[in-house]
């Protein structure tokens, strides 16, 4: 299986940005404008972000949207950067794919926040 090489610190703020959406909480038209704007300052276009969450956040996070009580305030940012290096250096092809069907069957959780997302990056673009 091919290695996955990039800068974790150019990483860091993409994930942790993208965790905002996996907490139990409703988010408001200022975060989605934050989150555009961190994926504006990284070095990754929105197709490349969205890939991120969907391969590097979804995995260690979805279950919070699915419980009962989950995490509502925010994430360990320390605990989600090491969760996240320690799941990508043992990626298998079973994890790969056990990650792309729980988000094929989950990615609606998702769905409308991403729009939300968009509508804000586009206008940050366009300015």
């Amino acid at each position: 299986m091919k290695k996955i090489s990039y800068n974790i610190d150019e990483r860091k703020p993409i994930w942790l940005a993208l965790s905002q959406l996996y907490l139990d909480t409703e988010l408001q038209g200022f975060d989605f404008q934050n989150i555009a704007n961190i994926i504006n300052q990284s070095p990754y276009n929105l197709e490349q972000v969205k890939k991120i969450d969907r391969l590097e956040v979804f995995p260690i996070l979805y279950a919070n949207l699915i419980v009962t009580a989950g995490v509502w305030d925010e994430f360990d940012s320390d605990w989600l950067i090491k969760t996240i290096v320690k799941r990508i250096k043992s990626y298998s092809f079973l994890k790969k794919l056990m990650d792309k069907i729980k988000y094929r069957l989950l990615a609606s959780l998702n769905k409308d926040l991403w729009q939300n997302i968009e509508s804000e990056y586009i206008k940050i673009r366009d300015k």
